[in-house]
């Protein structure tokens, strides 16, 4: 290491050729204190640095090369006898510099700072693309991950979530009446006899004119009474129902739930941590029973639905036919399959395609099951739907007298 004060006697830098100079810094405690402003440049036997506090200079026979700095966007020259005194600079081209490629050890130096500096970069670059690819691996998994999540979910947890929605849902409009409420346990009797005994199904009726029936995760399930006036017979709703058990069954509502909730919901419920599921619930209770359910879900409640029928001794070309009559009064209703009328909610939820129809029969056509004879259950059906508009009728009474 020399040091070259500024009235040195030795010849100028500027007269020593055509020298390459790069813009840099020096910690040289003999100079200055602190960082020192300058300029590197380079002879065959030197590494020079001048700056207005004088010159110095490192021999390159002694040089020690190395990347600092934030991200290594510095490369240090310093001798290891006075480790001190460092020159530095930013440029990355003074590793093209030929006064350091000559000497076989510095060259095998640049090498290894350039190998650094492209593992570096291959780094940065990784780290982006590798999020982009993460991201986009939990998307195109998410129907996975959303199955790991709910298997990890306990049915008592579940029973927690449908009743904190329910609390939204059912409890509004529920009807409170022995008679109806023990007609509909008469209509779902057999149904729930030969269901899956992982659940503790809970029916009630909700005044709502809409067609629609819906269920919540943990076994509970609305029949909306414009479904029960609007049958034909009693297999249509019983149908209907069997239809929705299934989905209970089939974790249809919870998974379509987590899948709709976002990533950091189901992370956070793999984890263990339910609290934001159940948050979702009480919140968003509402989306339960507006989320639409995939075509999949259809057919996997399509096919356990008919099996529940089908053990339960019930009619199970009701579920085709009261698909069909939706279907032709929704057509009727908007004159194209976009238009949804406001009454006909099950459409909007349980999208009733006329494939869906037709795989319907099909599948009981293969089971040889010959729909039952017209009027089969009209006596409880004409019983059931007479007694709810007997209720509806006096209950619309009472509401005018308070009026009054």
């Amino acid at each position: 290491m020399n040091t070259v004060s500024g009235d040195s006697n030795e010849v100028p830098l500027g007269a020593r050729g055509a020298a390459r100079h790069f813009t840099a810094a020096a910690f040289w405690p003999s100079l200055a204190e602190g960082r020192i402003p300058g300029r590197l440049s380079f002879d065959a036997r030197e590494a020079r640095f001048s700056s207005e506090h004088g010159d110095c200079a490192l021999d390159l026979a002694a040089v020690e090369l190395r990347l600092g700095g934030a991200n290594d966007r510095l490369v240090f020259l310093s001798d290891p006898k006075d480790p001190a005194s460092t020159v530095f600079t930013a440029d990355m081209t003074v590793l093209d510099e030929p006064a350091l490629l000559k000497d076989q050890r510095l060259a095998e130096a640049v090498s290894q700072l350039r190998r650094k500096r492209s593992w570096q970069r291959a780094l940065l670059l990784a780290v982006p693309v590798g999020l982009v690819l993460l991201v986009l691996g939990l998307w195109f998994s998410r129907d996975a991950i959303v199955n790991v999540v709910v298997r990890r979910i306990p049915p008592s947890v579940e029973v927690r979530v449908g009743d904190l929605a329910a609390g939204q849902l059912i409890a509004p409009q529920q009807i409170h009446d022995a008679q109806l409420q023990d007609l509909l346990e008469q209509l779902v009797a057999s149904l729930e006899a030969v269901a899956s005994d992982q659940y503790q199904y809970t029916f009630a009726l909700v005044e709502d004119s809409s067609i629609n029936a819906f269920a919540l995760p943990g076994g509970r399930a609305a029949l909306h009474t414009g479904l029960i006036l609007e049958a034909t017979s009693l297999s249509e709703i019983q149908g209907v129902l069997a239809h929705e058990m299934a989905h209970v069954q089939q974790r249809h509502s919870l998974r379509n739930m987590a899948s709709s909730a976002g990533l950091f919901l189901v992370v956070q419920t793999v984890l263990g941590d339910l609290s934001g599921l159940l948050a979702v619930a009480a919140d968003g209770g509402l989306s339960l029973a507006t989320l639409r359910f995939s075509r999949d879900f259809e057919r996997e409640a399509d096919d356990i639905g008919l099996d529940l029928l089908q053990a339960a001794n019930i009619d199970p070309w009701g579920l085709p036919l009261f698909l069909e009559k939706l279907q032709a009064s929704h057509e009727d209703a908007g004159g194209a399959v976009t238009v949804i009328s406001e009454t006909l909610d099950f459409l909007s939820t349980h999208p009733a395609s006329q494939e869906r129809i037709d795989r319907l029969e099909q599948r009981l056509a293969e089971m040889a099951v010959e729909p039952r004879r017209v009027g089969s259950g009209q006596v409880e059906l004409v019983a059931f739907q007479t007694a709810l508009r007997q209720y509806l009728g006096s209950e619309q009474t009472a509401n005018a007298d308070e009026v009054d």
